[in-house]
């Protein structure tokens, strides 16, 4: 499979207040593995099902992320970007990620429990995984859509525009393409989702989720679907809906 940065870029041209002066949105490379990893640690190290399953303090949390991204990287259906500003001094910083997949992508399958991290709770990822998994195959197996795989954002940088602005570009793929965009949403990550015109996707509040119960609480997945004419709510609505082509 072709390496990301071999890929032909996807152009996505965002108004400027789509993002804060200075932040860059473009296509991730093997390059920026390393900091890809280090938003995904410092983003998700509150969610209760990553903190369970990858421990911060484990170096293999790390090994594993980074065997990972560079995986899925090279997939040919993949498509990521990084969000970055100057910091310090530097030339620039890695704030946040998007990885997408194309319409038409195999569906994935979860990892055996020997690949997660031992410090961790490898049966509690295989467990929620493959109900996830199996989830997104049996809602969307003969429909084809653009897939938000996973998406990160470092706690400082939230609530500035860059999650959306890593939306938006799914909405434009959908809007040009015809293809419903699908995403698992955690708990947390709903009402964002729901503002940007994504839907809850079953046939009662149940069917519409996954729960897995743990030590440490519940962990819920929500399934939510965003149509192609589907509409934006909120303060978000302008934002993307006037981002030119």
């Amino acid at each position: 499979m072709a390496a990301a940065q071999t890929t032909p870029p996807l152009a996505y041209s965002m108004a400027a207040s789509d993002l804060p002066s200075g932040a860059t949105m473009r296509r991730a490379t093997t390059a920026d593995i390393p900091a890809i990893v280090s938003v995904y640690m410092d983003s998700f190290r509150h969610d209760l099902f990553s903190r369970q399953v990858f421990p911060r303090s484990a170096s293999s949390s790390m090994t594993y992320w980074t065997r990972a991204v560079a995986e899925e990287m090279a997939e040919a259906e993949a498509v990521w970007f990084v969000v970055t500003e100057p910091i310090a001094g530097q030339q620039e910083t890695v704030q946040a990620f998007v990885k997408w997949t194309r319409p038409g992508a195999p569906f994935p399958d979860p990892d055996a429990a020997d690949v997660y991290p031992p410090e961790g709770n490898p049966a509690l990822a295989v467990a929620l995984y493959a109900r996830v998994m199996g989830a997104h195959r049996e809602r969307m197996w003969d429909t084809p859509h653009w897939y938000l795989d996973m998406m990160g954002v470092r706690c400082a940088c939230q609530r500035r525009g860059f999650a959306r602005a890593m939306v938006g570009w799914g909405i434009k793929q959908s809007q040009r393409g015809g293809c419903p965009l699908y995403v698992d949403a955690t708990g947390d990550a709903r009402g964002f989702y729901e503002n940007m015109g994504f839907e809850m996707l079953g046939r009662d509040d149940d069917d519409c989720k996954v729960v897995i119960e743990t030590t440490e609480g519940d962990v819920e997945i929500y399934m939510m679907l965003r149509k192609p004419n589907a509409l934006l709510e909120g303060p978000d609505r302008q934002s993307v809906a006037s981002t030119p082509k």
